[in-house]
């Protein structure tokens, strides 16, 4: 029987974006390296005004952030991406 090579490549692994979890009052978290794209997604509690602050991912190109985001919205959460500033590109409720 011949002996086994070890083959290097094989199944990749996805490029599923980690999900991070933010502290509300941090904003100098929500900003994304330059010309990447970082989709930012909040939780608003309904009894309370505390929120849950969560870094989606970072992307490379403006619509693929923007699928992200709008797949991640939906009941009391919306979506934001930022770019390499402070300022909000896109909002999805």
């Amino acid at each position: 029987m011949p002996k086994r090579t070890n083959r290097k490549g094989g199944f990749t692994k996805s490029s599923v974006p980690l999900r991070k979890q933010l502290i509300d009052n941090d904003l100098t978290g929500r900003t994304a390296p330059e010309g990447q794209y970082r989709v930012i997604s909040i939780t608003k509690a309904a009894f309370n005004y505390s929120q849950e602050v969560w870094v989606e991912g970072t992307f490379p190109s403006f619509p693929e952030a923007r699928d992200v985001a709008n797949d991640k919205a939906g009941d009391g959460v919306v979506c934001y991406i930022h770019g390499s500033g402070p300022r909000v590109l896109y909002r999805a409720r």
